[in-house]
């Protein structure tokens, strides 16, 4: 019985030399490459002429690299109970703003913040939900360093009233004009709550960003420091509290500027009409300045593509084999098999038509038609227009099986083995999920980038055109937009219409709009979230398989 197209596929695929030594070279470009690169980039700490632990993010419980620094005036809430404030005063003062950068201002940062906040412990990264004011997006509420809810439609206009009221593991967030009517803000669970938890009124404020554009290259950032003054009064508690205030640098470890010394030292000052809070930093998760991302353990994948692009195309541009001739010869070995339909073998890239999908030893009717003749039980199965169109369909399960091996195997050594490898290293911390994502993202990514290849090879008649066409469609547009060659506008417009935008799935880090950053593909942020962009690319590949069958279909039906 004659072999199946997808088994003769398969033979034929690790039968031939070159094809498997391709395979091993980008799965080991995939795995070493961007764990070796982060050894080689270790920093080190010491005290004195002993090597310490160089200082990491904050974790939280699910292991995600935060910030979380502010002044936090609180007292210890036993149980169930809730804290009620009027924020009467909000300012703060921004150091050297552009555009000369030579004074001292009074202002506060779009996201700046007070307001009412419960933590589950005072150590950074600890789980926690607030209530507060920003400089310039309202009221909000804020919880697990991600999410973040927006107050009432109106223009929250000083004084603002907050409150913040526990139940349990529940935390619920109101706001009010005038300290009569309220409003929900929102509300979230804290899992795992402690019955005694710190509560109390909060301050912080990032750093002013300014983004100074390059005609060369990606754009830099400038951040200048920056404080907030929250002041506070008419505070009301319900439940078991403590009576006295603790203040608190959380995430600050004691850290003071100069002109804080000099002018302003965070913390809280009280006064018998209302209590004072100055602090600095964020309560955010962290951008990717805060070390390198996970996605920079796959750097070896983008070589690995270009290997993956180039035996994909040559394999598909491969004529079938004869029926006469096993398909087991190795192209290493020294009796090379003959040409069919014109086809030269020499090369690592043979050229390639439609007919070259019929088997060895039939010519064809005319230039671009699939050769007719040969026995019906012809080398998987035959020379008809299904049996050509079926060899096209197994050879591309066979490059999307091989292309998802070489990802999901490199990828998870990469990124599981590779902080090992790398350790010293600073790495954005992200959950065991999204590591998991990214390990599949780039399986996909693989996958679809060889069929692509594949089918491109079939459409523009031959090897060395498909890879060259699968290069400058997924390799190239994203390492130009990532290398800070195109500016931040036409970066962002390439990876999201064409193949490139797949690589989206590789991300680790999405944008968080409460985050004050540089969101461009040259700061390892992309245009489009995870599944959209390998939803664009996966069309890209349909499209061309589906075209590519076309034109197998068209080439045997004027053969015949």
């Amino acid at each position: 019985m004659p072999p199946t197209p997808l088994h003769a596929a398969f033979s034929e695929f690790f039968r031939t030399r070159r094809y498997v030594v391709a395979l091993v070279c980008a799965l080991a470009l995939t795995a070493f490459v961007g764990p070796f690169l982060a050894w080689t980039d270790r920093s080190t700490c010491s005290e004195g002429t002993v090597e310490t632990p160089c200082p990491q993010a904050p974790r939280t419980p699910d292991g995600r690299s935060v910030t979380d620094a502010f002044t936090f005036a609180h007292r210890t809430l036993h149980g169930d109970g809730s804290m009620t404030a009027r924020l009467s005063s909000f300012t703060g003062t921004i150091t050297y703003p552009p555009p000369r950068h030579d004074r001292i201002v009074s202002g506060l940062v779009p996201w700046a913040k007070a307001g009412l906040l419960v933590k589950a412990s005072l150590e950074p990264g600890a789980p926690y939900a607030a209530v507060m004011l920003t400089g310039n997006h309202g009221v909000r509420f804020q919880h697990s360093f991600t999410a973040d809810e927006p107050g009432s439609p109106s223009p929250a206009e000083l004084p603002r009233w907050l409150r913040l009221t526990r139940s349990g593991d529940l935390l619920t967030a109101e706001e009010s004009p005038d300290g009569r009517t309220w409003h929900p803000v929102g509300s979230a669970r804290l899992p795992g709550l402690p019955d005694d938890v710190p509560i109390g009124l909060f301050t912080t404020s990032p750093g002013d960003l300014t983004v100074v554009p390059r005609s060369f290259g990606p754009a830099t950032t400038q951040v200048r420091f920056t404080q907030a003054v929250g002041l506070f009064d008419s505070v009301t508690t319900s439940g078991d509290l403590t009576r006295t205030w603790t203040a608190t640098q959380v995430g600050g470890a004691g850290a003071v500027t100069d002109w804080e010394r000099r002018t302003n030292p965070p913390g809280l000052v009280e006064s018998p009409a209302a209590l004072k809070v100055s602090g600095s930093g964020d309560i955010a998760p962290t951008p990717t300045e805060a070390g390198r991302r996970l996605e920079s353990l796959l750097t070896g994948a983008l070589p690995a593509l270009l290997v993956l692009i180039g035996a994909a195309a040559a394999f598909t541009s491969r004529p079938a084999p004869s029926p006469a001739e096993p398909p087991a010869r190795s192209e290493g070995s020294p009796t090379a098999r003959p040409a069919a339909s014109g086809v030269s073998l020499e090369g690592p890239f043979p050229a390639m038509t439609p007919e070259s999908l019929a088997p060895a030893g039939h010519a064809p009717a005319r230039p671009g038609g699939i050769a007719p003749g040969g026995s019906p039980a012809a080398h998987a199965g035959g020379t008809g227009t299904g049996a050509v169109r079926a060899r096209l369909r197994a050879r591309a399960a066979v490059l999307g099986a091989v292309g998802a091996a070489v990802g999901l195997l490199g990828g998870a050594a990469a990124v599981w083995a590779g902080p090992g490898i790398a350790r010293g290293t600073a790495m954005v911390a992200v959950p065991v999920g999204t590591e998991a994502r990214v390990v599949v993202g780039c399986a996909m990514v693989c996958a679809a980038a060889a069929v692509l290849a594949g089918c491109l090879a079939v459409l523009l008649g031959g090897g060395w055109r498909g890879a060259a066409a699968g290069a400058a469609l997924l390799p190239l547009p994203y390492a130009l937009a990532t290398t800070g060659v195109l500016p931040a506008g036409a970066a962002s417009w390439l990876l999201r219409v064409t193949p490139a935008a797949g690589m989206a799935a590789q991300q680790s880090l999405p944008p968080y709009p409460q985050v004050t950053a540089l969101y461009s593909p040259a700061n390892g942020y992309l245009p489009l979230a995870p599944w959209a962009g390998l939803a664009v690319l996966l069309a890209f590949t349909g499209l061309a398989l589906g075209l590519a069958l076309r034109a197998a279909r068209r080439g045997a039906s004027g053969a015949a």
